[in-house]
């Protein structure tokens, strides 16, 4: 586990003051990462700082702030707010939110083991990921969550400044994922074969964490078949690249 030392030079936020549960005990994960106190303590940050910034809900005091972020607060109540600066802050916090998950482990699914990383049956697609199951009777349900796209946090305003958009999806609402700088997160490697009839995944926002999508299977997939989801029309309309169809019938390797 990566280092709990908030990195901002301020004070840490300590859990009790920022878990609404009567426990003190942290939970295994968070955002779909292994916790971590830096994790907790940046999130919480940048969702004040997101909504001073972009809906101009001040928070009450100074004392409301991150010790790190007082100095943003006005002196005087009719003071109005320094834009440049707090979008400045913004994304010096969601740097180190993204340092941390980089740092962290992921949560996984109990299907995730089956899970491989190989070559794709897309020509030029370059990587794609299959399911291996322990025989060829192995057999994933319908309606399988197999794994999650997760990865750096992103608002539209933040993935602009991004020179590599190719992992990049929205989840919901103003949060973007990449798992691009992420090789640990498998659902990074599902392809999009521009062919409805070969699609046998989906993308599901998680609705309670809001910052990631599960990968659900929609028909049962046989071991040794490639996994295979759509992109969706936004993705490809940004990219700079055509993608190519996969023929069902001329270029698919028929599970045995």
């Amino acid at each position: 586990m990566a280092s709990t030392h908030d990195e901002s030079g301020g004070h840490e936020t300590s859990l009790a003051t920022t878990q609404s549960s009567s426990s003190d005990i942290p939970p295994s994960y968070f955002l779909g990462f292994r916790f971590s106190q830096s994790l907790w303590v940046n999130w919480n940050r940048l969702q004040t700082l997101e909504k001073w910034t972009e809906l101009a809900i001040r928070p009450s005091t100074a004392e409301a702030c991150h010790p790190a972020d007082r100095h943003l607060f006005p002196s005087d109540p009719d003071h109005i707010d320094d834009i440049v600066a707090l979008n400045r802050q913004c994304e010096t916090v969601r740097s180190l939110l993204n340092q941390e998950i980089s740092a962290l482990n992921v949560e996984t699914t109990e299907w995730e083991p089956y899970l491989v990383v190989r070559p794709s049956q897309i020509e030029s697609a370059g990587l794609g990921l299959f399911f291996e199951g322990v025989d060829d009777n192995h057999v994933l349900p319908t309606g399988s969550i197999l794994c999650y796209y997760a990865g750096h946090i992103h608002s539209h305003t933040s993935s602009r400044t991004l020179t590599d958009k190719s992992y990049l999806i929205w989840v919901c609402d103003d949060i973007l994922v990449d798992p691009g700088p992420l090789p640990k997160i498998q659902a990074r490697y599902i392809n999009d074969p521009l062919n409805e009839d070969v699609i046998n995944c989906r993308y599901v926002p998680d609705r309670k964490l809001k910052v990631r999508s599960a990968v659900v299977t929609t028909r049962p997939i046989f071991s040794g078949e490639e996994l295979f989801v759509t992109y969706g029309e936004a993705y490809w309309n940004q990219q700079p690249i055509v993608g190519r169809p996969l023929n069902s019938s001329r270029d698919l390797k028929p599970h045995l």
